[in-house]
Order: structure tokens, then sequence, then C-alpha cells
């Protein structure tokens, strides 16, 4: 059968993770952002040079989030009913600036030269008003050729309700040979705007997409690939390759996945994951549940599709520290990525928050990345002063205040996500991971007043670990298209049934294998905007779906109406087939004197300078407790045990901070 091996490409580096008869292993190798597919393919083959027989890759992969974010995908060209030509220029009517009067719009996501028509309409009801006809049709796919269209994306007016005319279309176009994408496949709900940007989005990188999946898959012979979705579970890789667009989140919604993992591990009801890895840090709370949204955005634009509720800021390990235009020390979001990298790495000359860490001591050279590179101190001490000096202060100074604006960047999100949301942080507990994670959760726990703080093992791949236990799932959403009369139970099930038919054989189940989970979409009449709620099915399922949305518009706004009417707008089922993947054991048991796992002393700068203690957590067994200061050194990561906290070795392998 071989081996489940899960893996993360990452802005700086990708992780692997992995069980072999030694139990579960992680390792890092610098990603290639040029070819993202070498770093995954070397580091494939790393595991198999270790006599190990890979069965099945599950992967999160940023190729179609950074070329929707760089503008570096397919010319699209965009087809839409007559009439609606500047669709997608109109945009919505919300400012991103509200009292900013010389704002301007956001650039166009396709030139209007690239805009065609078709003479089509439906009703509001869905009723076929007027059909595209033929000679039309192939008048149209000659005109895009002509304008050097790479790709196709097709949205017309109401088409969530009936797709037969945009079918027809895709169908009339087939001779062109240019990849084309349809509206209803993407995003069969209301909302023309959304629907329009989330069908040229998914379009624009779907050549790019196929085409590194079908190398990976080509390399990988007989192993099974799949693909992770930023809805929180995987999906084999020619769906993956079809809707590109549900991807975009992927690398961080297996940071979700992964604690998950650890609110089981360690008895924990609330929890906010904490990933800062190389680009930028990914927040998100899970209460026993995964919050999923469709009102997320990437870049500059909507996006919304079903993804995990996560909030990212861009501040990482390689997020670039500089002296802004007012003359003060500012951090991020720009990152040096992989290439050049920080100035440690010998390629780059400007700072990072890594060239910060690493002039504070809070790392040890020797042990970044289980030693696959050799960062210098020196070249990382050189940038930090050459920046020191344009800020007038000394190098010291200026690496603990790259430090201390990075954790101001992080710890507004995890405000944001918390007690902006009306959830009191107090109550949760901060899981810190990706390679940088673990250095900085103490001193935000302290900041935010968060319970506890967990490090789970392997943190710095603990992205990929949650891609490797992921379940197969397919989360499919679509509009109700009732217009004047409330939906009925038994119509909402046969409705609900068509989705999880749908769902299967995307997914290629049997009937009898999967879950299902479904949830509305409700809104008092006459509102804009919905929310989600859990629809539990039964006899009384709709008046219970009616009641906790009533429930969460009262906990969400501080204000409910029972006596207004609810409007049931769209309905999502998720399904999931659990694969059954072996969790992480926790550590051996023997000895829980953390002596034996210490292997120095290490000067680190924490308000002053202190002489921390260096343990190697490998050597750790259950029960051993540490007093800070002290550093806790791994293959993937490191985590600063400040003065005033202690860990402890949880039996599930997890780092448990506490303030003393």
């Amino acid at each position: 059968m071989g081996i489940t091996v899960g893996v993360d490409t990452g802005g700086t580096f990708t992780d692997f993770i992995f069980r072999d008869q030694m139990g579960w292993r992680a390792f890092k190798v610098p990603s290639t952002p040029a070819d993202p597919a070498e770093a995954v393919l070397s580091g494939l083959a790393e595991i198999e040079a270790g006599g190990n027989a890979i069965g099945e890759v599950v992967h999160g992969t940023t190729v179609a989030t950074n070329a929707a974010l760089q503008g570096r995908g397919a010319r699209v060209a965009f087809v839409t009913t007559q009439g609606f030509r500047d669709l997608l220029n109109l945009g919505r009517q919300a400012r991103r600036e509200l009292y900013d009067l010389d704002q301007e719009g956001l650039p166009p996501l396709v030139a209007r030269k690239l805009c065609f028509e078709v003479r089509e309409r439906l009703s509001a009801a869905g009723e076929v008003l007027r059909a595209p006809g033929e000679q039309e049709l192939h008048s149209l796919g000659q005109a895009l050729r002509r304008a050097g269209a790479e790709a196709v994306a097709v949205c017309l007016l109401f088409s969530f309700l009936d797709p037969s005319h945009e079918r027809r279309v895709r169908e009339a176009l087939a001779g062109t040979g240019l990849p084309v994408t349809i509206s209803s496949d993407v995003l069969p709900q209301h909302r023309e705007y959304e629907r329009a940007v989330a069908t040229v989005l998914n379009a624009s990188v779907t050549p790019l997409m196929t085409g590194y999946l079908e190398r990976l898959e080509r390399a990988l012979g007989s192993v099974r690939l799949r693909i992770m979705q930023s809805s929180g579970g995987c999906a084999r890789a020619e769906l993956a390759a079809r809707m590109p667009i549900h991807t975009l989140l992927s690398g961080p919604a297996g940071g979700v996945v992964a604690g998950a993992w650890t609110a089981r591990a360690m008895g924990a009801e609330r929890l906010v994951t904490f990933d800062m890895g190389g680009t930028s840090t990914d927040v998100a709370t899970y209460e026993g549940a995964f919050r999923v949204t469709q009102s997320a955005t990437i870049g500059e634009w909507p996006l919304p599709v079903p993804v995990l509720d996560i909030h990212t800021v861009g501040a990482g390990g390689g997020s670039l520290a500089y002296r802004d235009a007012g003359g003060a020390l500012a951090v991020g979001p720009q990152s040096a990525g992989a290439d050049p990298g920080p100035a440690a790495y010998g390629r780059g000359r400007q700072p990072t928050v890594t060239d910060a860490h690493l002039a504070l001591g809070w790392l040890d050279p020797a042990r970044v990345a289980g030693g696959r590179v050799r960062p210098s101190e020196e070249l990382a001490r050189e940038a930090i002063a050459r920046m020191a000096r344009s800020l007038e202060l000394d190098e010291l100074s200026a690496a603990e205040g790259v430090a201390r604006v990075a954790e101001t960047h992080m710890a507004g999100a995890l405000w944001r996500i918390t007690a902006e949301r009306g959830r009191d942080p107090r109550q949760f507990a901060l899981v810190a991971f990706g390679g940088a994670g673990p250095l900085h959760a103490a001193s935000l726990a302290a900041t935010l007043s968060l319970g506890r703080v967990i490090v789970p093992p392997a943190p710095g791949a603990f992205s990929a670990f949650g891609m490797a236990v992921s379940d197969v799932t397919r989360h499919a959403v679509r509009g109700l298209a009732r217009r004047g009369r409330a939906i009925g139970r038994l119509e909402l099930e046969r409705f609900l049934a068509e989705l999880a038919l749908e769902n299967r054989r995307e997914l290629e189940l049997d009937a009898s294998e999967g879950l299902d989970s479904a949830e509305l979409s409700a809104r008092y009449a006459g509102q804009s905007h919905e929310l989600a709620v859990p629809y539990p099915g039964g006899p009384d399922g709709l008046d219970r779906a009616v009641a906790s949305f009533h429930a969460e518009h009262k906990r969400l706004f501080g204000h409910a109406d029972p006596s207004r009417p609810v409007e049931l707008v769209a309905a999502g089922l998720r399904t999931t087939l659990a694969r059954g993947v072996a969790e992480v054991p926790g550590p051996p048991r023997g000895s829980s004197d953390p002596s034996r796992a210490a292997t120095g002393t290490r000067r680190i700068r924490w308000r002053g300078w202190v002489e921390a203690t260096v343990f190697a957590r490998e050597r750790l067994l259950a029960g051993a407790r540490i007093a800070g200061p002290a550093l806790v050194t791994e293959e993937t990561s490191t985590t600063l045990v400040p003065p005033g906290f202690t860990a402890s070795v949880h039996p599930s392998g997890c780092l448990e901070l506490t303030r003393t």
C-alpha cells in the first residue's frame, strides 16, 4: 500500500511529514519558487531513498494562490449576458476607505476588450426569455480566437437557477480548444459580481494548475495524489485541476485541520491556531467544528467559495523590516521569500524577522531546518545594523523592535478573530506552529491573556501533518431557486439529496460511503447578507435551523427579531470520508527529568540578556517540566520559553506553556 506523505509548499520552505516504522518524521527543503514541483519531487525522492514506498501524497500548494495574487494566470476572456459587459468593472458600491473621496477603484480583472456579450436572458424566476443562437455562438468562438484569449470564463445572468445556457455556450466553444469555465459549476448562487469574479479567477489559474498537477502525476506514477482544499479536506488531483479556486487557501487549511487534532489530543474545547510561516501568519478559531465562510478574499478580490474561516497578515519569518516613509520601523507585508531569502542566508541584504531572531539569539544556526541550511548570525546582525543606522538605533534595539512590530501585527490578527467576534480570548488556548510560531507564542499569549500555549509535535511541518491526516471531503453550495415562497422540508431534503449525489460522484464514492453535514444560508427578509447555520434534518429541522439563525444573529450583532420572516437563500452540503490515517503517538514514558534532554546553554535577548538552557525536544519524555528561560529545539522549529513561563510535556507529545 505504501506510506502517506503530507507536503506543504510555503514561501520559504517546503515541508514534508510521513510515518514509517520509526514513527512520524518531518523535514524541510528550501522551496523553489520558479518551479515548485522541483522541491516537492526532491523531498519525495529523499523519502524513497530512505527505503520507504510511497502510496499516497496529500499536497497543499500555492501554485494557484501565487498566480492569482501576482496576476500571472492565463489571459481570460469574459462572456456574459447582453447588457452586462461592464459587470466586472462596476463591481459593488462598497468602498474600501469610506471617507476617501480620491480613492481609485480596483484594476479591471479582465480588460474590457476581452469582455463579450451573448444575447440570452433568464428571468429572475429562472424562466427562459431568450436562448442563445447557434450562429452567434459560432461568431463568439471566432472573436475569442482573434482576441488572443487563453481561457474563457462564462457568467450569465441568473444561471444559478438554470445552467442550460452556460452549458450550451461551453459546448459551442469546445471547438476553439480553449479551457472554458462556467459559473454554474464554480458558484451556482446569487450575486452575479462575486460569481463572475470566482469564475474568472478559476479560469485564469486552471491552465497553470493543470500543467503543474499533470507534471506531478507523471513523476509520481502509480502513487495517488490528493490536493488539499481550502474548505478543510483533500480531493483527487483531477478535481483540483478543474476547480483550482478551491485550493487558494490550501496551506493554511492544513494548519486548521491539524489544530483540530490538537484539540482532541489535549482535551481543549476552544483554541486559536497560530501558524507563523516564512511569508505570513494565519490564524483561525476552532470550537469543536470547522468554521467555513464564503466571505474570504484573495488579494483585493472576493473569494466567495467555501473556505475555512482564516485570517492572514503579512508577518512571517521572511517578512522584510525597513524604515518607512515616515521614518518609523515597519515589518511586512513584503517578504524575502525563498529567493533571495533572509539576509542570513547570504543572498539578500534587507533584514527580515528571521534575521532579528538570529540577532537576539533565539535561533541556533546549526538547528535551522534540521541543519539543511546554515544561516549566518554575522550576516543577520550586519543587515539589522544597516537598518538600525537609518533609524538611529543600536543593533539590539532594532532587532527587538522588529520582533515586537511583527508581534503587534500578529496580536491584531488574534484579537480580530476572538474579541472582535464576540469571543473572550481568555477562554481559548493558543496552538502555535509554523517555523516561527513557537518563538512568539508565549509573548502573544501574555499580551492577549490567552489561557495557555500549546506547541504540537513537529510544529514547523504541522500544516503538512494536517494534510496527511485530512479526510476526503467536498463542500457543495447551491442557491435555492425560490421566489416569493418558503421552501418546504421535503423539497429541501430532495435538494440536499441531489447535492449528496453530486459530491459522491465527484469524490468517486459509493452511495454508502461518507457522512453528510448540511447548512443553510439565511437572512432576515430585506437583508443583503446571510449567516450560515447548521441544518440538522428531521421533521423539526427547519425550525431548529431558523432558531439557530436568530441565536447566531444575536451573538454576532447584539440583536435578533424572531417575529421577522427569515429567508433561506442557499444550502450547502459537506460530504466527508474519513481516511483513517493514524495519529501522532505521544513521546515514550520514562524519567521525566528534563536535564537528560539539556544540550547546553545559549545567551538570548529577552528584555535584557539572559542565559537560556537549550533542550532537544526529541529527548524530552512525557511529564518533563522546564522552567524558562529556555529554548526547545527540534528538526523543524524552536520554542522559546521566556522567563516567567514553564513548559511541560503532555502525554500526546504537545508542549504546554503556562505563565508562572
